[in-house]
């Protein structure tokens, strides 16, 4: 019924709720304390809960109201930070010619001038325009060439959020451009004073540049991809881990996405002593390893580490079974615990065992196979070929909330360990 909650904790005289747990082990005293006695029948002890749970939430939020002035100030100080470095950058800057003043955006107000929309203007470099109140126009193929040649010439990276918001016209337009750009630098990496033309304009590309785009391509009112744009490398994000960011806030942002990136991409940093087991296991049954193999099991421990659902696929006979046993077993030796794997093939049996099915006679739904083995809280590895009805029930327990909703209205959380 709430999917956050795992247990209610009720003290030791049994006679009243408390606190209620949630998945990851903490508690939550009620406002005010639920008695059993009160409450015979099992909805009326359910809605109480959900009363309390409404409580603690509004408690909650009185509490962010408190500390929303508090927050007002410290990110009025960031921006007064930023503009103290700003203006100490241009008191050593002398002249209002020089670049170092004139490539940072300034705002002026002109009292004398009686319309207000044109009172307060822009300036950068040599360009002047009045601010206005909100500028409501169209982001076309020309604007975003103009980004692109300022990006290149000047060595930045260009961050674009959303790109398949654009219109199809638009994005289209756009794609052809970034291909003109790749295939220009391809021509760079060979001959360095090779020029790329961009929306008309012949320029040299500065090598240090870079590009990339943000998306929700499963979105209602998004463009497609246009095929040119798939060659870039693309990244799943994940949920951010809160502990680790709290406790790295003394180190450098740079190190941290590098190390990050390393760990995702190359999937190589595992420590030795895994190593060393995966080895003392594979040596235990006999089997003769090449030197992709033994890469690609760290490989796996380290997506799974990310992720906790994980397909392997490729052809037969090419030691993708033998890799998570492998694995498992070096895992089991690592931390001295039994480990359990199920194999289930639903080749062999029917997807009604596998999975569940209603009886239309007796109208009892009757648990599958997979059903029990999630009951069971245990580590399950499904070693079968993927067919299309087989992920369309996955899905649901592959998403990041690790919940399995049986249509019965049953919900099982997956466990870490899974």
């Amino acid at each position: 019924m709430f999917a956050g909650l795992l247990a209610l904790i009720i003290d030791q005289d049994l006679t009243r709720k408390e606190n209620m747990c949630s998945r990851e082990g903490r508690e939550i005293p009620f406002p005010t304390p639920i008695i059993l006695k009160n409450s015979q029948k099992i909805n009326n002890r359910l809605s109480k809960v959900e009363s309390q749970m409404k409580l603690v939430v509004l408690v909650a939020q009185s509490g962010i109201s408190l500390k929303g002035p508090l927050q007002i100030v410290l990110k009025t100080l960031d921006v007064l930070a930023l503009v103290r470095d700003v203006i100490r950058l241009l008191i050593k800057d002398n002249s209002v010619s020089r670049f170092e003043w004139l490539y940072h955006m300034q705002f002026y107000l002109e009292v004398s001038v009686a319309n207000p929309i044109e009172s307060l203007s822009i300036h950068m470099a040599n360009a002047v325009f009045p601010y206005g109140f909100k500028y409501l126009g169209t982001f076309d193929f020309q604007a975003t060439g103009r980004i692109f040649v300022g990006l290149f010439q000047v060595g930045a990276w260009g961050y674009f959020d959303g790109a398949n918001r654009l219109e199809e016209r638009i994005l289209s337009a756009v794609s052809h451009l970034i291909q003109s750009i790749k295939l220009g630098l391809g021509a760079i990496s060979f001959d360095q004073s090779a020029e790329v033309e961009i929306v008309g304009k012949t320029l040299w590309i500065n090598t240090n540049r870079g590009i990339v785009i943000t998306m929700n391509p499963g979105y209602a009112g998004r463009s497609y991809l246009p095929d040119n744009l798939k060659l870039f490398r693309s990244m799943a994000m994940t949920c951010p881990i809160g502990g680790a960011i709290i406790a790295s806030v003394d180190q450098r942002e740079q190190c941290i996405l590098i190390q990050s990136v390393t760990e995702t991409i190359v999937s190589k940093l595992v420590a030795e002593h895994l190593k060393e087991h995966i080895h003392h296991i594979v040596s235990e049954r006999h089997l003769v390893v090449g030197n992709v193999w033994s890469q690609k099991v760290p490989y796996v421990y380290q997506i799974q580490n990310i992720q906790h659902r994980l397909m392997m696929v490729g052809p037969l006979a090419t030691g993708k079974t033998g890799a998570w046993r492998a694995l498992l077993g070096a895992l089991g030796s690592l931390v001295g615990l039994k480990v359990v794997s199920y194999v289930v093939d639903s080749k062999a049996i029917s997807k009604d065992f596998v999975y569940d099915s209603l009886n239309p006679t007796t109208p009892e739904w009757n648990f599958g196979l997979f059903t029990n083995i999630i009951c069971k809280i245990i580590d399950n590895v499904g070693d079968e070929v993927s067919k299309q009805h087989w992920i369309i029930f996955m899905a649901i327990v592959l998403d990041n909330n690790k919940l399995l909703t049986l249509p019965i209205g049953k919900r099982l959380g997956l466990p870490n360990n899974v």
